[in-house]
C-alpha cells in the first residue's frame, strides 16, 4: 500500500514539475516573445505581446494553486 502511495505522489510531482518547467522555458524563450512583440493585433483591446506576458506570469500561479489543491485533497500539506 505504501509503495502505491509513493508512486502516486511521484507521478504528481513529475506532472507538476513538468508543467512548471514548460512554463518557465516559455517565459525565458525570447524567440517566442520577439515575434509576439511585433504583433500589434488587439485581443480584447490589449496587444498580443501584453497577453503573452500576462498569461506567462499567471500560469505558474494557476499550476501552484492546482498543486496545492491536489496535495490538500490527499492530506499531504505541511
Amino acid at each position: 500500500m505504501e509503495r502505491a502511495e509513493i508512486h502516486r505522489r511521484s507521478f504528481s510531482n513529475l506532472l507538476f514539475g513538468t508543467l512548471f518547467t514548460l512554463i518557465f522555458v516559455l517565459a525565458l524563450a525570447p524567440p517566442l516573445y520577439i515575434p509576439l512583440s511585433a504583433e500589434h493585433k488587439l485581443f480584447a483591446g490589449v496587444p498580443g505581446s501584453i497577453w503573452y506576458l500576462l498569461l506567462i506570469s499567471a500560469a505558474p500561479i494557476v499550476v501552484a494553486y492546482g498543486l496545492w489543491r491536489v496535495e490538500g485533497r490527499r492530506g499531504e500539506l505541511d
